[in-house]
């Protein structure tokens, strides 16, 4: 593989693609291009949106080329000892350039090209339409890292120049936050989906999405009426998906430096309790656990270093919310102070 990564890639780029299209990942994104419609569907499974048709005009981004494979290709000569489930370590074939063979797949990164390019052969045919799934969602958040990016399940906003970050479970009242205080004049950056980017002593957050999604009971308090929108099952849940710049200012796609990190869940009693800097690591550990699996000790003491790096540069607060919306008048008022 070590002789072959430049062939490769002149291979790859030069090659015609049927499906293409962009990823936006905050204020980052990706160009995506792939020999099987398959695959950005995966992608933007994953990463829930559609894959669009081209990116935006002031995009800062990677080039993703996703390439079909026969099993028997000489791309995966060098894998015939990996199990179909391993994920191997990062290797520097050469300067600039990282390398990661799995089971299924072989990665190339090229670090150093202005912008990025990426390449993921991948090992045809599949075992599995859910073991691919995960293999590719875990591989980008890997590349992600790399990028010192981390992409995690929650939500953002930006009020009076301070910005606070919400990580939660599904039904944690993210959204319903995220457009209460927007209503009080804060700017959603994301309700949803936020990627962490550190840069060099700083750390940014940027929001993925321009959609949110509101419950009856949110429909009912944030808006003081029905909306004309018909409503679907998301997630088992009866939701109206809106577009949220249509009702309150937005900051999508931005980078902001983060000031706050509350760790929210739904309990019997209003609360926001500071924590210390270990137990919000562990909140963030136990968050984006199923993204990775480490294979070297090295690679876990960087995940860890970068979320200690992470919440010494925050305040970090528990927060627990209850059934009743109007607790939420209470958290407006301590972001105010």
């Amino acid at each position: 593989m070590e002789s072959d990564v430049g062939t490769l890639k002149k291979e790859a780029l030069g090659a015609e693609y049927k499906h293409a299209g962009f990823l936006p990942l905050g204020s980052w994104g990706l160009n995506v291009y792939a020999t099987s419609k398959y695959y950005t569907d995966v992608l933007g499974h994953h990463f829930k949106r559609d894959i669009e048709d081209s990116p935006p005009k002031d995009n800062r981004s990677a080039n993703l080329y996703m390439i079909g494979s026969s099993r028997d290709s000489d791309i995966f000569r060098a894998q015939a000892d990996l199990l179909d489930d391993s994920t191997a370590e990062w290797r520097i074939p050469r300067k600039g350039i990282a390398s990661l063979a799995t089971g299924r797949s072989q990665v190339l990164v090229f670090r150093d090209d202005r912008p990025p390019n990426i390449l993921i052969y991948v090992r045809e045919p599949q075992y599995s339409h859910e073991a691919f799934h995960g293999h590719v969602f875990e591989i980008i958040h890997k590349i992600l890292f790399m990028f010192r990016m981390f992409y995690m399940h929650a939500a953002a906003i930006e009020w009076s120049g301070r910005v606070s970050a919400f990580i939660g479970d599904r039904g944690s009242g993210k959204s319903t936050i995220c457009m209460r205080l927007a209503k009080e004049g804060a700017a959603i950056i994301s309700d949803d989906h936020i990627v962490f980017k550190r840069n060099r002593a700083r750390f940014l957050v940027s929001g993925c999405e321009e959609i949110g999604r509101v419950t009856r009971k949110t429909e009912d308090a944030i808006f003081g009426k029905r909306l004309n929108i018909k409503a679907g099952r998301y997630g088992g849940v009866l939701k109206k998906q809106i577009l949220l710049a249509d009702y309150f200012e937005c900051a999508h796609f931005k980078d902001f430096p983060i000031n706050d990190l509350f760790f929210s869940r739904i309990g019997d009693k209003f609360g926001i309790v500071p924590i210390s800097k270990s137990e919000a690591v562990l909140g963030l550990i136990e968050t984006t656990r199923p993204f990775f699996r480490f294979n070297r000790m090295e690679d876990y003491a960087e995940y860890l270093t970068y979320f200690s790096e992470l919440t010494a540069k925050t305040h970090t607060y528990d927060l627990t919310l209850t059934r009743d919306l109007n607790d939420l008048d209470q958290l407006a008022v301590f972001l105010e102070r």
